[in-house]
């Protein structure tokens, strides 16, 4: 066979393909299949093997999807190796696998390339990078309460209300974390705790936002302040006065008027309102126009025995729904002494209570806690699952109101501390993923660090991988945070919603809390609000 005598066309076999040499030199290019994560830089080494050959050579890399960069180096005279960095700037659709080409080249028109396996990991905690910048983005709101409510709209924007003493502020933002508009309400008071801020906020099948807050009287208590604020941020001028609706329940309640708890959208356009008052809760239902309907309870309203929380509100499809309160019961280990405790009631349609729900006001499992609930959860089935605060545990009462002693170890699921943390998480969100798992987040202490947290639980309530490291990778985010005490002002992130979204992702909504410290004390004051959206 003939050749030319300075020329000879170099075969590769395996992953080494062909490169254009002369006689007595050759040149292949190799490279580990690749995996990547959102958010995430990933090193690649690349080798090249050369003989005979001297001068750089250039990287290049293609058949990767518009989601990734990449940053080539020169691979120089003296080097055998050369690094490409990868990272994901955009969502990854699922089940994404692709095949990149790394070619080697110099101006003389000698070349090598080989074909490498890309894979992609969107679990564990990797961050979105397609939301924000690098995954997350900050609402600066000087010296407010922080986030009261929290929604998202049919079409994935995100709807936040922020508490102010002056008032209240709602905001709308796109799936990609930016500010759309923002209305302000200020004919509300908030008189909370920094951190601690708590309103009612709901989005209607139209589009519109429903907010119950608090407003002052003339007598200087405190009254019910709902609004309802069209999709583009302007008041619903067929809604109470002017988009706002005040209502001073005292002498509905026969007590003073405290705050206000959850509030839900019926299908029809109508509302249901709770408040908290003095040893007594209400539920109100509104009509779209604000006015009270006459259908429900007695003139609209309905009123409960509770002690210490504003009532969490869960609808049913039948139009029936459960109310998680706190009421009085003497401690089974004292008798003559009272303690609160949980219940959980249901109601039927028209305010009067469904006698064919749990056993009494104590649900079968809640007797055992005397204290709060962190965090609640409503299954499709109608079951219920809880997280009991001090306990570190979860449990799970069944449609009808009982035990469900099928699931975890007769009903609960005993949670160690997360690695890392000192004590119990007390889990105060719950969300079931689409792939049947349960994520949370809270705050607690890890070693000398206050962190914010995000993990996810099996769906029978256990954490996998087992392993403690396992665990830490795979279950465990932790978000950036100083240690105690390095800086008088300290920044202590605060988690108050996780949102499910579509692909097992999660959207974080965060206080980001700083205390404020002089001559006279201390104070914590939040100044933004954070967001953040993770693959889980």
């Amino acid at each position: 066979m003939s050749r030319e005598p300075m020329r000879i066309l170099c075969l590769a076999v395996g992953l080494l393909l062909t490169a254009a040499c002369g006689e007595g030199e050759s040149l292949s290019v190799s490279a580990p299949p690749l995996r990547l994560a959102p958010g995430r830089e990933t090193r690649l080494t690349v080798q090249v093997q050369r003989a005979g050959i001297t001068g750089d050579f250039f990287l290049r890399v293609s058949g990767l999807p518009d989601f990734v960069e990449a940053r080539t180096s020169r691979v120089l005279d003296t080097k055998d190796t050369a690094l490409i960095l990868f990272r994901v700037v955009d969502t990854v659709p699922a089940g994404t696998q692709v095949t990149a080409r790394i070619e080697v080249f110099n101006a003389a028109g000698q070349r090598a390339a080989t074909d490498v396996p890309v894979a992609f990991d969107v679990s564990g905690g990797a961050v979105d990078p397609s939301f924000g910048v690098g995954g997350s983005r900050s609402l600066p709101t000087p010296d407010n309460l922080g986030v009261c409510g929290a929604a998202t709209t049919p079409d994935g924007q995100l709807v936040l209300a922020r508490a102010y003493p002056s008032g209240y502020e709602v905001s709308w933002l796109d799936e990609a974390g930016t500010l759309l508009h923002t209305t302000p309400v200020p004919e509300g008071r908030s008189y909370a705790t920094a951190g601690e801020a708590r309103c009612g906020l709901a989005v209607a099948s139209d589009g519109a936002i429903w907010l119950s807050g608090t407003f002052a009287t003339d007598d200087f208590q405190l009254g019910l302040l709902v609004t309802r604020l069209l999709p583009d941020g302007s008041r619903d001028p067929g809604f109470g006065r002017g988009g706002i609706l005040r209502i001073d329940p005292v002498s509905s309640m026969g007590s003073a008027f405290l705050g206000p708890g959850d509030l839900f959208v019926l299908p029809d356009g109508r509302a249901l309102v709770s408040g908290l008052g003095q040893r007594k809760s209400s539920l109100l239902r509104l009509l779209p126009d604000g006015t009270r309907d006459g259908a429900f309870g007695e003139d609209g309203w309905v009123f409960i025995t509770t002690e210490g929380a504003a009532p969490r509100l869960f609808p049913l499809p039948d139009g029936r729904f459960l109310t998680l309160v706190q009421v009085l019961r003497p401690q089974p280990d004292s008798p003559s002494s009272m303690g609160r405790y949980p219940a959980v009631l249901r109601f039927l349609p028209d305010g009067r209570r469904d006698p064919s729900y749990g056993a009494g006001d104590l649900n079968p499992g809640l007797e055992r806690e005397g204290g709060t609930v962190a965090g609640a959860m409503l299954e499709p089935d109608g079951a219920l699952m809880l997280s009991l605060r001090h306990r570190g545990e979860l449990l799970r009462l069944t449609p009808a109101g009982s035990l469900d002693r099928a699931w975890g170890t007769g009903g609960y699921r005993k949670l160690l501390p997360l690695p890392g943390m000192i004590t119990q998480p007390p889990l105060d969100v719950l969300v079931r993923l689409e792939d049947g798992r349960i994520a949370s987040a809270d705050w607690g202490s890890a070693g000398k660090v206050r962190v914010a947290f995000v993990f996810t639980l099996q769906p029978d309530g256990t954490v996998t991988p087992t392993s403690r490291e396992g665990a830490r990778n795979a279950a465990f985010t932790a978000r950036p945070s100083l240690p105690l005490g390095t800086d008088p002002n300290y920044r202590l992130e605060r988690p108050r919603w996780l949102f499910p979204l579509p692909g097992n992702r999660g959207l974080l909504v965060s206080d980001l809390l700083e205390d404020r410290r002089d001559k006279e004390g201390r104070w914590p004051v939040v100044t933004d609000v954070h967001l953040a959206r993770f693959f889980l």
